[in-house]
């Protein structure tokens, strides 16, 4: 079903009242039975439509904060439909790649988030992971400051929903912030998503924007920004792409394709290990053999966030040449997941610590994260689930989750 049918994606559809003589007669008599009640009785209320509030309406810092605001592929448009007028959600990943539900970064110092729109000012926490949330966001246009050792870099968000449901990748560098990929749900399931093409499977009809799937059916139309419609083997990946459509929780079905820019060139795939790494999440520069690799902002990190990618990883990169240089689509790591009791536990100095699990050996160092315990709690006996690469026979962990609870005597 084409989105541009339905009048109630966009507003609500118009109400028309046809007056017939029987119906004026009807009120005739009904404005006398109401002369004749009591002076008491309620006056009629009309109620207040639900506002729309434009960019220049909404509540804005001082424009100076604004100087420096990079594009946004952000939907100007509202997803109506919700039955609850509960405030919207805003969940984000920063510095962590284009992936919504992954990405992680530790910063050097605290980065907050603030949310200003019509009437409304909330601030929250940018957490060790990169994550931050916030809640209870009135319908209308929405700005987000994030602010790291005194400056901020400002992204705004329209057309905010009643009860809308957002995700968001995004990337700042000093006092400019940019959003990655924008992932929006309304109310019936009504989904927005936007980003660059990851994946693609022309047989399937799926493609993937920073790791969401949507399938693409016949029947969904699928166009260029000048209006040129297209078909689904023009896509290809690294074309950046706003669809439209409804979820099951899971997959995308879009009625809307549109492409708002064209990869130049086909997209090249090597494979090897990581090796020169140099850069801070989510810029990095390494070598896969002799190709030089560089990962930006809009690099999807496929199982393995940005902050883990480190010299001597198997990985496979798919990019476009840019002056010599493979410009990362994505960067997947192959990784290994293990589950079962600690034994024979070596090292003396945490974090630098190797043992067993099963016939496996693991090692753990300063880049190893530890949920639910710490690197003191790792012991014989304790049951543990390990995620991690093989390396030269043994699993090098990048997460040690304790799922035995850790008891001091």
């Amino acid at each position: 079903m084409n989105l541009t049918n339905r009048c109630d994606l966009f507003r609500r559809c118009p109400i028309r009242v046809m007056v017939t003589p029987l119906l004026l007669v009807l009120l005739v008599l009904g404005s006398a039975a109401c002369d004749n009640a009591s002076p008491t009785a309620p006056s009629r209320v009309t109620p207040s439509p639900t506002p729309r509030l434009s960019v220049q309406t909404a509540a804005q810092p001082s424009s100076s904060s604004f100087s420096s605001v990079s594009r946004s592929r952000a939907s100007a448009r509202t997803l109506f439909g919700a039955t609850t007028s509960n405030g919207a959600t805003v969940t984000g990943v920063v510095n962590g790649g284009a992936a919504v539900p992954q990405g992680v970064v530790s910063f050097a110092s605290t980065m907050t988030v603030t949310a200003i729109a019509s009437g409304f000012t909330a601030t929250t926490d940018v957490d060790a992971l990169g994550r931050f949330t916030l809640s209870g966001i009135p319908v209308g246009a929405l700005w987000l400051e994030f602010s790291l050792s005194g400056v901020t870099a400002s992204l705004l968000i329209p057309g905010i929903g009643p009860g809308e449901t957002i995700e968001l990748a995004v990337t700042v560098v000093g006092t400019t912030a940019t959003i990655e990929t924008l992932h929006r749900t309304g109310g019936g399931g009504l989904v927005e998503l936007d980003g660059r093409i990851s994946e693609l499977d022309v047989v399937a009809r799926t493609l993937q924007v920073a790791g969401v799937v949507v399938f693409v059916p016949n029947a969904a139309l699928i166009m260029e920004d000048d209006g040129q419609t297209l078909s689904f083997d023009a896509l290809s990946l690294g074309d950046t792409v706003e669809v439209s459509g409804t979820s099951d929780g899971i997959v995308i079905v879009a009625d809307r394709v549109n492409r708002v820019a064209q990869a130049t060139q086909s997209p090249v795939t090597v494979e090897g290990f990581v090796i020169n790494l140099a850069g801070s999440c989510p810029t990095l520069t390494f070598s896969v053999g002799t190709t030089m690799v560089s990962t930006s902002g809009a690099t999807f990190f496929d199982d393995v966030p940005c902050v883990d990618i480190q010299n001597g990883l198997s990985v496979e990169v798919t990019g476009l040449f840019v002056a010599g240089i493979l410009e990362a689509l994505s960067v997947d790591v192959v990784t290994v997941a293990l589950e079962g009791l600690v034994t024979m536990v070596t090292g003396t100095t945490c974090p630098s610590v190797a043992f067993m699990v099963g016939a496996t050996p693991v090692s753990a160092d300063s880049a190893t994260r530890f949920v639910d315990g710490l690197c003191a709690d790792i012991v014989d006996g304790v049951r543990v689930q390990i995620t991690g690469v093989m390396e030269e026979g043994s699993v090098r962990a990048f997460e040690v989750r304790l799922l035995d609870p850790v008891v001091s005597v």
